[in-house]
């Protein structure tokens, strides 16, 4: 609703039918019935206020900043004076900090609440969200890999869309789901390849199909940030290959990124890569089961129903702070039900 505009409309008195103010020496004034506005912006914490006169008071997050930066200004520049410059500056600087302190320490409890809640969600998601649904989108687009739209330009094929279903967009990060993203056959030489460590090494296959569908990871994830798709690369140099079975596992599976590794290697304390700065992860689902195997972003509230040959796409990089979101894009998927299940995930990092 940013931008729309609402009318507040006066009704009349359910005890006198008239509209207008109380007088309390005449009673309630006898006048039209009165109609205000306001427009819905896109600041936090908006709430209205209707006052004498139908007058209408619009605040927000930031008119409250702005009223206590004045009033803050307001009580250094009383408390100082007959006092210099200095100890103004300082009177605001001490007022300041200490707002800061404040909203920090809010901003840590919610923070450990959301992902404490999270986690005593997570199980009773995994026995109820395989019937249901995934998590609604924000926005749906298509996209369509650069080089086939060169190929059908030139007349040589053509190239089915893929539908993108973006469920989460924030500054900080992004969660996408991408329609038939990998092919049969691509899932089928990654199954081939894949070792005994459920690792796939870059550099070291020759695998037309496995590069194919690296390639078009990288390509999507450099559309995605609008990026060059030769600053990118895969951090650590493998795909790393999850199967599992209706029979092979009962606890919720951690994903997470540590440095082309995942959760279950955060005690080896990795470090990155100095020469890539991770930007992103791609999952392949390639083979998606009957029940079961749902994948949830936990402390994002979003939950993704497995589809075989479907992507799903999580950027958590901030850009301009050269930081990592982990919280919000910590990746979990719930024992499958009946049936079988596949993922190759894809780390996709910058160059330094």
């Amino acid at each position: 609703f940013v931008g729309h505009e609402f009318e507040v409309r006066e009704l009349p008195s359910a005890k006198t039918g008239k509209c207008g103010d109380v007088d309390n020496n005449k009673g309630m004034e006898d006048q039209p019935c009165r109609s205000a506005y306001f427009v819905v912006n896109e600041n936090d914490n908006q709430v209205l206020y209707v006052e004498a006169g139908h007058q209408i008071t619009h605040d927000d997050n930031k008119a409250i900043a702005r009223r206590e930066a004045s009033e803050l200004l307001k009580t250094c520049q009383e408390k100082h004076k007959d006092s210099s410059m200095e100890e103004l500056v300082e009177c605001v600087q001490s007022s300041v900090d200490k707002k800061i302190a404040l909203a920090r320490d809010e901003i840590e409890f919610q923070t450990k609440l959301r992902t404490t809640m999270a986690s005593v969600v997570e199980p009773n998601v995994c026995d109820d969200m395989w019937k249901n649904v995934t998590s609604e989108a924000v926005e749906t687009t298509n996209w369509r890999h650069p080089a086939a739209v060169a190929a059908t330009s030139s007349g040589m094929f053509n190239s089915k869309k893929s539908a993108v279903n973006i469920l989460q967009m924030h500054e900080d990060h992004h969660i996408q789901t991408i329609d038939n993203f990998s092919s049969d056959s691509e899932c089928a030489a990654l199954k081939r390849a894949v070792d005994g460590n459920g690792k796939i090494h870059l550099s070291a296959t020759s695998v037309s199909a496995i590069k194919t569908l690296v390639n078009r990871g990288i390509a999507y994830v450099a559309d995605s940030m609008v990026l060059e798709v030769k600053d990118l690369v895969p951090v650590g140099d493998v795909l790393d290959v999850r199967q599992y079975t209706q029979d092979s596992k009962t606890e919720i599976d951690q994903f997470g990124f540590v440095c082309g590794g995942d959760k279950e290697e955060q005690d080896k304390e990795q470090t990155c890569d100095a020469t890539t700065t991770p930007l992103a992860t791609i999952h392949y689902y390639c083979q998606a089961p009957k029940k079961g195997g749902v994948s949830m972003f936990k402390n994002a509230a979003v939950y993704i129903i497995p589809e075989s040959h479907t992507a799903v796409l999580y950027t958590y990089h901030k850009v301009q702070e050269t930081s990592i979101d982990p919280d919000m894009t910590e990746f979990s998927v719930c024992p499958v039900v009946e049936g079988d299940m596949m993922i190759a995930t894809l780390h996709v990092g910058k160059l330094a």
